[in-house]
């Protein structure tokens, strides 16, 4: 069975809920079923994609580009949940908590991510670029 490199998110009655989809004709069918319904919030992340925004995104009061989203999206600071086991999400949750960390909260990506930095103009590399002078000639040392 192939990997899944999409997954769908819902938020339903304060729950997050992550489910992996291989076909993405069912990855269809189940988005389009889920958005007609009620009270529940649902969106496509990938799993191992960044997308460049279409348009020339600007920042917003607490929004950044969330690459793999593909939407604008809140970064915040997980809460603190005391008594998880290492490996898993909630022990990665409480340790961006402890280090203040922003995330996304639909796909979890961190904003130390590097295509998160970079899409949202954070890194301050930008407009540098690399410049490379005139090759030397080669010399015959006798």
């Amino acid at each position: 069975m192939p990997k899944a490199h999409l997954k769908l998110v819902i938020f339903h009655k304060g729950r997050r809920i992550e489910k992996p989809v291989a076909d993405k004709r069912k990855l269809v069918e189940a988005y389009r079923k889920l958005k007609a319904t009620d009270g529940v919030k649902v969106a496509v992340v990938s799993v191992v994609r960044a997308y460049w925004p279409d348009i020339d995104y600007e920042i917003q009061d607490g929004m950044w580009w969330c690459p793999y989203c593909r939407k604008p999206r809140y970064f915040s600071v997980p809460r603190f949940k005391p008594g998880a086991d290492v490996m898993s999400e909630q022990f990665y949750l409480n340790y961006q908590s402890r280090n203040r960390i922003r995330i996304c909260q639909w796909c979890r990506i961190s904003e130390d991510d590097f295509h998160v930095r970079r899409m949202n103009r954070l890194t301050g590399h930008e407009e540098a670029r690399r410049r490379r002078g005139k090759r030397k000639p080669l010399t015959r040392r006798t």
